[in-house]
């Protein structure tokens, strides 16, 4: 399917004739309308650069300026990837799908889970994005992207691919922020896609688009200039929006072998809350079964930072249930 432009919402190319919306399948334009009014275009007016900030830009910004897209998670939030937001006394420019303007700044960054939100002055007035779940998806299932590539959106009018979510991967790229689980997919993205939104076949938010990367791997191939498309897992984006990172679950864990031992757990964090305790062996979190620290990190990844943690530790022999937070 590769790069099935969708008629309507190719911005740049609609003076040059896009398909007729009437063509396109009835899922795939009813997904492009529900989703559309919660994706906008995001550019940078001024700030300056981060020292830092060379180690999370993955691709060569066109015109040496920032531009991409954005999901609106709130009245007045707009989550975009961290990338967009390597910036000090930074101000942005929202444009909507209707062509409105709005002044943003950023509000939080979380550059572990490579993600940050920007809150605008004023309210937009437009819809959230509806969540999906990245973890419900099955590969070769088709997917569809919504984003700014090359800076096409001027109009607020975003650009649209079809694609299929190749599978989940970890990448192992130099310059990859977030070291965790990601979403490849086959729908067209270019520079400027990040911060734009993947989408079920229902218009749900299932990734958040992160910028081109080249992958090690492909470079033992000879293939060092080809790069590869992907998404960070919604289940991230919610945890980013909840405020609810990891650290503040308030435990810490190490490897023993194939076992998992809580070796520091903090007085006011959740954890301690729930009844955790240091020397508990972590058996399994949210039903999938734990043997190392990786399998905790993903698994934690993965939860849905708005329910309660489910943990199945083993204490003195005998195994204990507990529910941290939310």
């Amino acid at each position: 399917l590769g790069a099935l432009l969708l008629g309507g919402w190719v911005g740049a190319q609609e003076r040059e004739g896009p398909r007729p919306q009437e063509d396109l399948p009835g899922e795939l334009k009813q997904a492009i309308a529900r989703a559309a009014p919660s994706v906008v275009r995001v550019e940078l007016v001024q700030g300056e650069r981060l020292p830092e900030a060379v180690r999370w830009r993955l691709f060569r910004q066109v015109n040496d300026r920032a531009a991409g897209a954005g999901v609106v998670v709130g009245p007045r939030a707009v989550l975009v990837h961290d990338v967009q937001a390597c910036y000090r006394a930074a101000t942005y420019r929202i444009t909507t799908h209707e062509g409105e303007l709005f002044e943003a700044t950023i509000a939080r960054r979380v550059p572990r889970l490579g993600l940050a939100l920007l809150e605008t002055s004023a309210d937009l007035g437009l819809k959230p994005i509806r969540w999906g779940r990245s973890t419900g998806l099955a590969t070769g299932q088709l997917v569809l992207s919504l984003s700014d590539p090359f800076g096409s959106a001027r109009d607020g009018q975003l650009s649209a691919t079809c694609g299929a979510l190749e599978g989940r991967v970890r990448l192992d790229a130099r310059e990859t922020a977030y070291a965790g689980e990601v979403l490849l997919t086959s729908a067209a993205l270019n520079p400027g896609s990040e911060g734009g939104a993947l989408l079920d076949l229902e218009g749900r938010l299932v990734g958040l688009l992160a910028p081109l990367s080249g992958d090690r791997r492909l470079e033992e191939l000879g293939r060092g200039g080809s790069l590869l498309g992907y998404a960070l897992p919604v289940e991230l984006c919610r945890r980013a929006v909840a405020g609810a990172q990891r650290p503040e679950l308030g435990f810490a864990a190490r490897s023993k072998g194939e076992q998992v031992v809580v070796e520091r757990v903090s007085a006011e964090g959740l954890a301690a809350a729930a009844g955790l305790e240091v020397g508990d062996r972590i058996v399994s979190v949210a039903g999938q079964a734990v043997r190392s620290t990786a399998e905790l990190r993903l698994a934690l990844e993965r939860h849905d930072a708005a329910r309660a943690l489910p943990l199945v530790v083993e204490r003195a022999g005998r195994r204990v249930e507990l529910e941290v937070g939310p």
